[in-house]
């Protein structure tokens, strides 16, 4: 949250300023107490909201609601029930890769173009390579 207008009024420890970041886990609380001057304040303010979902629920979102994208034999073309689902979703983008196969694996390299995204656990990479196996 950015206060554009904070007259006769105090963000408390540990914040201070005119505007602050909060993240709050499942389950949690975070408050944020402002002191007010008695003879009065005005505020205004702007926020900017994004719910970060878990790795379960990205998995869920992304089979019922991502775009399957099928990974078919580079050779012969044909399915062998390994595809990649993508998601937009409020945190960035989601891929989830699913191997029905029994004995095929699924090596694949991704090499991405991005503006205000990274690949997490990564900054500063652009390509990621994995394998998937059979299951």
């Amino acid at each position: 949250m950015t206060f554009s207008n904070f007259t006769g009024l105090e963000l408390l420890k540990p914040e201070s300023g005119t505007a602050y970041d909060v993240e709050v886990p499942p389950g949690g609380n975070k408050t944020m107490i402002l002191r007010c001057d008695p003879e009065g304040y005005s505020m205004s303010s702007s926020t900017a909201t994004q719910v970060v979902h878990g790795d379960s629920q990205l998995i869920q979102m992304c089979l019922t609601q991502g775009k399957k994208t099928g990974r078919p034999d580079t050779e012969t073309q044909q399915d062998h029930g390994i595809a990649q689902y993508s998601l937009q979703h409020g945190g960035g983008i989601a891929y989830l890769y699913d191997n029905k196969s029994t004995k095929m694996t699924l090596d694949e390299e991704i090499e991405f173009e991005m503006q205000g995204l990274e690949i997490e656990g990564m900054p500063g990479e652009t390509t990621t390579a994995f394998t998937v196996p059979p299951g």
